[in-house]
């Protein structure tokens, strides 16, 4: 069986099938039970946790040596990295000497283990791989060049965790900065957040706590008022057909109303259309949504909704929303509320 392996500058967090991988072990320590690796290749250098098996024969890492990873779950914690969690959900590791030239890998997780022509000549490419050749420093370099100068590998999970939440607490105050700002914009005024990025709140994916009014929101796309005014007009009046300012003729948009993580206490909701997501059933479920509105629908329809709303949910999960553009449509500084329609913006899986 020949297996297709992911550059690690492409790797995606959060994205199904887990990827397979290779990488050349650049930086090593111990994180509690679990071994800490960072993985290196021609595009870029990530952070590895190994779980080990408790019933097989443990791993051994060793500097330089070359790493293969089927089925990695990709993570973002605030970093990207990968949790390989050795068993699990197919999760496997092959590990070869620094030179790549021996037959036989240096530590394997499993007995029914393979190599091919293809294999041979990614390990012979990483075990040329020279520090600073084709890629670029990465904040997981900049970490593991903090923890080198520490020096002390007894207490290397405090200095990751550490770094981590430095990490994390720098980009929130920079979010945070960048997203005050928002709350006084003018309604009808157009919004351009190339540097924002926002992760969806947790209760968007929520079974239960997303009911179809509170997931699905028609949008009245007037020429008139949303073109040469810029003003957004939300409906529940899936009959609607004609403009409530201008009286000009219109066209209904199926959005989905997606709450970001913010600042506390303050909300941001971004309408965004369904159009933005491709999916197979998406023209004949953007019909069935407004026929939705209208209460109308047969419990067939209402299902294929629902079922809808679900594969929308499932695909959004654990992706982040960068590079928004839209008009704002209402906001409060008072209640710190700020609702967004969405012209385009750029769902990122890493």
């Amino acid at each position: 069986m020949a297996y297709e392996y992911t550059k690690i500058a492409d790797l995606a967090a959060y994205r199904k099938p887990a990827p397979h991988l290779y990488g050349k072990i650049v930086f090593l320590a111990k994180y509690g039970e679990q071994d800490l690796l960072l993985l290196r290749d021609e595009t870029g250098s990530i952070f590895v946790f190994v779980t080990p098996i408790e019933s097989g024969e443990p791993l051994r890492f060793e500097m330089n040596q070359i790493v293969r990873i089927h089925r990695a779950m990709v993570k973002r914690l605030p970093l990207k990295n990968v949790d390989a969690q050795v068993g699990k959900m197919g999760c496997s590791i092959v590990v070869w000497p620094p030179n790549g030239c021996q037959g036989k890998p240096s530590s394997v997780s499993s007995k029914t283990w393979t190599r091919s022509e293809g294999d041979q000549d990614r390990i012979n490419e990483l075990s040329a791989l020279k520090w600073g050749s084709g890629t670029k420093m990465t904040t997981a370099d900049e970490m593991a060049d903090y923890m080198i100068e520490k020096k002390d590998t007894k207490k290397i999970r405090d200095t990751v965790d550490k770094i981590w939440a430095e990490t994390h607490a720098r980009f929130q105050m920079q979010l945070a900065k960048k997203t005050r700002g928002l709350f006084w914009t003018p309604q009808g005024a157009e919004v351009k957040a190339p540097q924002l990025e926002y992760e969806i709140v947790k209760s968007f994916f929520h079974p239960t706590q997303m009911t179809f009014k509170s997931f699905f929101q028609l949008v009245i796309v007037c020429p008139k008022c949303s073109e040469k005014k810029k003003v957004i007009k939300y409906t529940e009046n899936g009959k609607a057909k004609w403009c409530p300012t201008c009286k000009e003729s219109i066209q209904l948009v199926v959005g989905m109303r997606v709450p970001v993580d913010v600042l506390p206490n303050y909300t941001i909701v971004l309408t965004i259309p369904v159009k933005t997501i491709q999916t197979d059933a998406l023209e004949s479920c953007e019909n069935d949504v407004i026929e939705c509105f209208d209460r109308t629908a047969d419990r067939e329809t209402f299902g294929r909704v629902k079922k809808f709303q679900r594969s929308l949910q499932t695909f959004l999960n654990g992706c982040t929303l960068k590079n928004i553009e839209g008009i704002v449509v209402t906001k409060s500084v008072p209640l710190k509320t700020c609702i967004i329609y969405v012209n385009d913006c750029l769902i990122s899986f890493e």
